[in-house]
Parts: C-alpha cells; sequence; structure tokens
C-alpha cells in the first residue's frame, strides 16, 4: 500500500513576535527562521516518519526543485515527484506569537498551476488499496479529479480541506473521510457544534469525519458511532503545523492497518508533541519519538 498525497511545498520563512502587529506596524522580530514547508509536504513527511510508503506529488517554480527534492532526500519512505513549473517559488511567511499562535500569509502560485496528472505520473500511480490525501492548497478542479480518480481506482480518499478557499468544494461523497479543525467544520457544514457539523457531513456523503479541537483533543465520526480521544497537557510553544502533523500521522496510522481509534490517539499525541517545538515541519516528530508516543485513551460511544 501507498500513500500519495497530492499538495504543495514551499519556503516557509518564519519570525516569533511578542504580538502580531497592528495594520501600519513594523515589530522586531525576537527571532526567525527559513526551511522548506507546505501543508502537502509536511503531511507527506509525517506519514512517512510514521512508517508509510509515500508518494509526494507538488511543483516548484524556477529555482528551488532540486532544493525541496534534496531536503526531502534522508526522508524514509518517501519519494518526491516535484514538477517544475517556470514561475516563483511558493513561499510563506509565519508569525509565532509568544503563546503559540500563529498567522500566516503564502504565495501559492505552483500550487494553483499544478496538475499531478499532466506534470506527474500520478494518474498511473495509485492502485486498489492504496491511500490518495489532499489539502486545499491546489485548484479546487484539481483536487475533485484527483478525489475521483481515487475513488475510480479503489484507492481509500482522504481529504484535509485547508486553507478553505471558498467555492465548491469536490463532490461529498468521493471524500472517504474528512479531516479538518473546528473551524474548518464549522464552515463547511454551517453548524456551531463540531459533532453537529460532522453529522451534517455524514449526512451528505462524506464517509467519515475526523475533527481536531486543539486542547480538547479530537474526535471521529463514521457508521459506526463516535470516537473521542483528550489531548494530553503540553507547554505550547508554536502550533504551526500541527494540523499537518495530526493529518500525516492519522492516515498513515491507517495505512498501516491501526483502527479507527488507535490512529485518532496517535495522531493527537504527535500533534500536542509538536506544538511544544517551534516550526512547522521542524517540528514534526521523529520516526523513533512517532513509535515511542503513548496514544491518549480512548473514548466510544454509538449516540
Amino acid at each position: 500500500m501507498i500513500v500519495h498525497v497530492v499538495g504543495n511545498i514551499c519556503r516557509d520563512t518564519t519570525f516569533h513576535v511578542a504580538r502580531f502587529p497592528s495594520p501600519g506596524e513594523t515589530l522586531v522580530a525576537t527571532s526567525s527562521a527559513v526551511g522548506i514547508g507546505g501543508k502537502g509536504v509536511n503531511q507527506a513527511v509525517a506519514a512517512a516518519r510514521t512508517g508509510a510508503r509515500v508518494a509526494f506529488y507538488a511543483a516548484a517554480g524556477r529555482v528551488a526543485s532540486s532544493f525541496f527534492a534534496d531536503a526531502l532526500a534522508e526522508e524514509t519512505n518517501l519519494t518526491p515527484f516535484i514538477a517544475s513549473l517556470d514561475q516563483q517559488d511558493d513561499a510563506s511567511v509565519i508569525l509565532v506569537r509568544d503563546d503559540g499562535e500563529n498567522s500566516i500569509v503564502s504565495a501559492t502560485g505552483c500550487a494553483a498551476r499544478f496538475d499531478p496528472f499532466a506534470h506527474t505520473d500520478f494518474g498511473h500511480a495509485t492502485e486498489a488499496g492504496d491511500i490518495v490525501l489532499l489539502q486545499g492548497n491546489l485548484a479546487p478542479d484539481v483536487t475533485a479529479a484527483c478525489l475521483a480518480h481515487g475513488r475510480k481506482t479503489g484507492a481509500l480518499t482522504i481529504l484535509n480541506p485547508s486553507p478553505l478557499q471558498g467555492g465548491d468544494l469536490p463532490p461529498w461523497a468521493d471524500i472517504d473521510l474528512l479531516v479538518g479543525n473546528a473551524g474548518e467544520l464549522r464552515t463547511l457544514s454551517h453548524e456551531s457544534d463540531p459533532r453537529a457539523g460532522a453529522l451534517a457531513l455524514r449526512a451528505r456523503g462524506v464517509g467519515a469525519a475526523a475533527v481536531t479541537l486543539g486542547r480538547q483533543g479530537a474526535l471521529h465520526l463514521d457508521a459506526a458511532g463516535w470516537i473521542a480521544v483528550d489531548a494530553p497537557e503540553v507547554a505550547i510553544c508554536d502550533t504551526s503545523g500541527a494540523g499537518d502533523v495530526f493529518c500525516g500521522v492519522l492516515v498513515a496510522s491507517i495505512a498501516g492497518g491501526a483502527e479507527r481509534g488507535e490512529a485518532l490517539a496517535r495522531a493527537t499525541a504527535a500533534a500536542s508533541l509538536s506544538v511544544t517545538r517551534a516550526g512547522a515541519l521542524a517540528s514534526c516528530p521523529s520516526a523513533e519519538e512517532i513509535r515511542a508516543l503513548t496514544p491518549a485513551p480512548i473514548t466510544r460511544s454509538v449516540s
């Protein structure tokens, strides 16, 4: 089984600040760092470190294609397929406040133009029993086509619809598992309560929904009922990338045969560990740390 992650990759510049600036204000950062990031690559790396065989499909611009490939060369289990497009590389600026909250601005021209069917071999690489994982970075029609292709080939299709770009989403029935945070679920379902939101998405045809709740842990709903896990108490340094760690570990755990409760608990523990560190991809636990995770207790309910 292969986890096919179709998404984005960019150059991240992170600034740590005491507070977010007001309009027109210039702040001096307490520290800064440059690295690679993007929801696609973050999730691909987290999945690979969890033990899944991962194929990662993305696009880069004129400068950074080889840089990105080199940066991923040491990631065991991950094979990158990075198309080179004739435009500037995607980039993000991340502001991280002292309490760990973050604010992000991204340029995503490569992701917007990326067509994995035309630019990579994605269309011929997926097989029955594989997993296809996408985020919200690509053009909506491309995301929809990838999920439809996954369903047609017999793969498990998973969507993390972040960032939400508005407009039409892929057909709900093409999504076997939707993974989002409480705010995303509220926007998608028009329900303020996460449980009501998950029920609404299931009613529209989504196979299952997993919802991250920050300090409150995570929920999962499918035909068998509810699963809930608590998040461990940790000292928060930086929440950047925590949702990506959760998603990557969840998907890879499912790929490895874990039942959903165990996968949810391991993903929650991994995300909780990631917020104790600075950076997005840099905060992702190592393969050894993921193997040593102590999952939170699992609560099941059919109501």
